[in-house]
C-alpha cells in the first residue's frame, strides 16, 4: 500500500497524515514519474486519512487514467456527484473514451444539476445509442417529453432489475415526486451500490437499518468488509449517523481480522475509530481489537503503525510500561529510532533507576544485559549479542516476569544500535541485525498466560452510587425548547445515565429531551427510545446527562448490550 520512496517520509513520525499532507503539497503534477507518483500517494492517502478528498486530489494531481477513474470511484462512494462529473470529463477528455459521458450526464442528474446535465445529454445518448434508458432520461432532462411519461415508458419496456428502478428514481426526481424516488432507489438499493449511496441521501434515520440490512445480506467475508466499509464512510458524513457509522466500521475491521483479511483503507478506519476514541477517553478499550490486527496483517507498514499505536496506547493512557515495551519491541524491529520507542525506553530507563534502589537486577536476566553490553559497546559484537540473546529468551520464555526485564533491555538495544553501525561519510548505513526476537510478539496473544495486564482504573474518592455504562458509540438527539435538536454520540450509556459527545453548548441543570437509536436483537436493526434527561456536567468532549424515569424498553435494549 506504502510505495518505497513514501517510507522514509511517515515511519519516523508519529503521525502519518500531515507527513502525507507536507509530500502531496511538494510532488509536481509534472514530469514523466507524475502520473504513478500521484497514484502512489493517492494510494497512500486512501489507505491511511479518513479524508476521501485528501486521495481524491492526490489522484487527480497526476491525471492519468487509471488515477482519474480510482478518484471517481472514491468520489462516488463518498456521494460528491459534481465532482464525479468532472472527473468523468476529465478522464473522457484524456481517453477519448465516449462512454465516460453517460458517466458524467448520470453523475449530473445525481447531483440535481439538471442545467449541467443537459449539456452532456446529447454526448451520453451518443455514446449509447441502444439504451432507451439514456434516451429517456435525455428527452426528460431537454423538456422534450414529460418526466412522468417517460417512467411510464421505462416501466412497461424494462425488466425489475435494479437500474430500471434507478432510472425510474431519476425521472421522478425530474418530476419533483419525492414518494417515487424514495421507493424506486429502495427498491434498486439491495442489488446496487450507486442506488444505496443515493437512497441514503434522500432518507431519513429510521429507515437506515434497512439500507444497511439489504447492502450486507448474504455476502461473502471479503464482500461484507468492502460493503460495511463504504456504507460507514458514507454514514460517517451523514448527520445523525456517525455512532452507527462507528460500529460498522469496527464490524469490518473484527472480520476482515478473523478472516485473515486486510481490507484496503483499514488505516485509515482505524484513524476514525482512534479518533472517536480519544474525544471519549476510552483509547484503552482498542487495544485488544489492534493485538489481533497486529498479528493478522502481513505488510510492514501496517504493523509498524499497529503496533506503534498499541505502545502509545499502553503507555500513554493505561501506565502500563511492560505492556508497551512489548509492543515497542515490534516497532522497534522496523524502525530502531521511533519516537514511540524513544519514549518507551525512557520511561523504563526511569523505571528502573527507581527500581535499583530497592533490588539488583535478577541472575536471569543478568547474561542477557551483559550481551546487550557489549552490543552498545563494539558493532562487530551486535550479530553475536543478537544470538545471545534469542538464546538466552529462548530459555527463559517461561520464567514469568523475567522476560519483561529482557525485552525492555532489548528495546533499549535496538533503539541505540543504529547510532553503532552508520557507516562515516555519505556512504549508506549498514543495517542493524534485529535484536528482537520473534518470542517478543507474546504481547499479541502468542504466550496469554505471561502477559502483564492493564492497571486497574483506580476508582474515585466517595464515588456515587451508579449502574453499569456500556461503552458503544449510540446516535442520539439533543432537544431543547426553541432550540434546533442537536445531533450528538453517546460516550459510553447506562438506565440512569449517558455521557454525550458535543461541540454543541448545553446548560447544566438544563431538562432536554434524549432520542437514543440504541440496537435490538436483529443485526443493525435500531429502535428510537425517547428519554427526558437533565445536563448535570461538563467534561472535556461533551455532557454527563442523567436520566429520567428511562421507558422499560429502554432499559431492556442496554441489557441487550451489556450482555453482547
Amino acid at each position: 500500500m506504502i510505495a518505497a520512496w513514501l517510507r522514509p517520509m511517515l515511519w519516523r513520525e508519529r503521525d502519518w497524515r500531515p507527513a502525507l499532507a507536507r509530500v502531496a503539497a511538494a510532488v509536481s503534477a509534472t514530469g514523466p514519474d507524475s502520473a504513478r507518483r500521484a497514484g502512489e500517494l493517492g494510494r497512500a492517502s486512501e489507505h491511511i486519512d479518513p479524508d476521501r478528498g485528501r486521495a481524491i486530489a492526490a489522484y487527480a494531481t497526476g491525471g492519468g487514467p487509471a488515477e482519474l477513474a480510482r478518484a471517481r470511484a472514491l468520489a462516488c462512494e463518498q456521494t460528491w456527484w459534481p465532482v464525479v462529473a468532472r472527473l468523468a470529463l476529465l478522464e473522457r477528455q484524456l481517453t477519448g473514451d465516449a462512454g465516460l459521458a453517460v458517466d458524467e450526464f448520470e453523475a449530473w442528474l445525481d447531483a440535481d444539476q439538471r442545467v449541467a446535465a443537459a449539456t452532456v445529454a446529447a454526448a451520453a445518448v451518443a455514446a449509447a445509442p441502444d439504451d432507451p434508458r439514456i434516451a429517456a432520461l435525455a428527452l426528460a432532462v431537454r423538456g422534450a417529453i414529460d418526466p412522468v411519461a417517460a417512467q411510464r415508458r421505462i416501466a412497461e419496456a424494462g425488466g425489475g432489475d435494479a437500474r430500471t428502478a434507478l432510472t425510474i428514481a431519476r425521472l421522478a426526481r425530474l418530476a419533483g415526486d419525492r414518494a417515487t424516488l424514495r421507493a424506486q432507489l429502495a427498491a434498486a438499493a439491495p442489488g446496487d451500490a450507486r442506488a444505496a449511496l443515493l437512497w441514503l441521501a434522500v432518507i431519513d434515520d429510521d429507515a437506515i437499518p434497512a439500507l444497511v440490512q439489504a447492502q450486507l445480506a448474504d455476502l461473502e467475508p471479503a464482500a461484507w468488509v468492502t460493503a460495511a466499509r463504504r456504507l460507514g464512510f458514507a454514514l460517517l458524513a451523514r448527520p445523525g449517523t456517525r455512532g452507527l457509522a462507528l460500529r460498522l466500521m469496527r464490524a469490518a475491521l473484527t472480520t476482515a481480522y478473523q478472516h485473515q483479511l486486510t481490507p484496503d483503507g483499514h488505516l485509515a478506519m482505524w484513524t476514525v475509530l482512534v479518533e472517536h476514541a480519544a474525544q471519549a477517553g476510552a483509547r484503552s478499550e482498542l487495544l485488544g481489537l489492534a493485538a489481533v490486527a497486529v498479528d493478522a496483517v502481513d505488510a510492514p507498514d501496517d504493523r509498524l503503525w499497529l503496533a506503534a499505536l498499541g505502545a502509545a496506547i499502553a503507555w500513554e493512557d493505561a501506565g502500563a510500561l511492560a505492556v508497551a515495551q512489548q509492543w515497542a519491541a515490534v516497532v522497534a524491529e522496523l524502525v530502531p529510532d521511533h519516537p514511540i520507542v524513544g519514549a518507551v525506553v525512557a520511561a523504563g530507563h526511569a523505571q528502573r533507576d527507581r527500581d535499583a534502589v530497592d533490588a539488583e537486577p535478577t541472575v536471569a536476566a543478568q547474561p542477557v544485559h551483559t550481551a546487550l553490553a557489549a552490543a552498545r559497546d563494539a558493532v562487530a559484537t551486535v550479530e553475536e549479542a543478537a544470538r545471545e540473546l534469542d538464546l538466552e529468551l529462548g530459555e527463559l520464555a517461561a520464567a514469568g516476569p523475567a522476560d519483561v526485564a529482557i525485552l525492555t533491555a532489548a528495546v533499549d538495544a535496538a533503539a541505540t544500535a543504529a547510532a553503532h553501525v552508520a557507516a562515516p561519510g555519505p556512504a549508506p548505513a549498514r543495517p542493524a541485525p534485529s535484536l528482537i526476537p520473534a518470542a517478543a510478539r507474546s504481547v499479541l496473544g502468542r504466550i496469554p498466560g505471561q502477559l502483564p495486564s492493564l492497571p486497574p482504573l483506580r476508582p474515585p474518592a466517595n464515588p456515587r452510587p451508579r449502574a453499569p455504562r456500556i461503552a458503544v458509540p449510540l446516535d442520539a438527539t439533543v432537544e431543547r425548547v426553541g432550540h434546533p435538536p442537536i445531533a450528538v454520540v453517546c460516550r459510553d450509556i447506562s438506565a440512569t445515565g449517558v455521557f454525550v459527545l458535543t461541540d454543541a453548548a448545553l446548560v447544566e441543570h438544563e431538562l432536554v429531551e434524549l432520542t437514543v437509536h440504541a440496537p435490538t436483537d436483529r443485526a443493525w436493526v435500531e429502535r428510537t427510545h425517547r428519554v427526558q434527561a437533565r445536563v448535570v456536567r461538563r467534561a472535556t468532549g461533551g455532557y454527563g446527562l442523567e436520566l429520567s424515569t428511562p421507558s422499560a424498553e429502554l432499559v431492556a435494549a442496554l441489557s441487550r448490550l451489556a450482555g453482547a
